[in-house]
């Protein structure tokens, strides 16, 4: 259910519908993995680093909502430590890309 949620927000039903190419060729051997200046198009590559970063953000929740059901202080510790990292890591990238574009 949670890769359905995932593949979803991160444009798999445009990915189907549209069939977008893996990146851009540029002249000079240059490839671009995503569409600069537009919103509304995007490349297959992009797609998917899309959805690796939700699932990155995803994770972190995941292990976040485990720390509070712990017993000990030290693995609840590293829990809530890795969870906001992965989050702020997905949640940074994810920003970045659409900065990107």
């Amino acid at each position: 259910m949670i890769g359905l949620a995932i593949f979803l927000i991160g444009g798999g039903i445009y990915d189907i519908f549209r069939f977008p190419p893996p990146v851009i060729v540029l002249g000079g051997n240059r490839l671009l993995f995503f569409v600069p200046g537009d919103l509304s198009a995007q490349t297959m590559v992009e797609s998917i680093f899309s959805m690796i970063l939700l699932l990155i953000g995803f994770l972190g929740f995941l292990m976040i909502s485990r720390a509070s059901k712990s017993s000990s202080t030290r693995y609840t510790t590293l829990l809530l430590t890795v969870g906001l990292t992965l989050i702020v890591i997905g949640v940074s990238l994810m920003h970045l890309l659409l900065t990107l574009k």
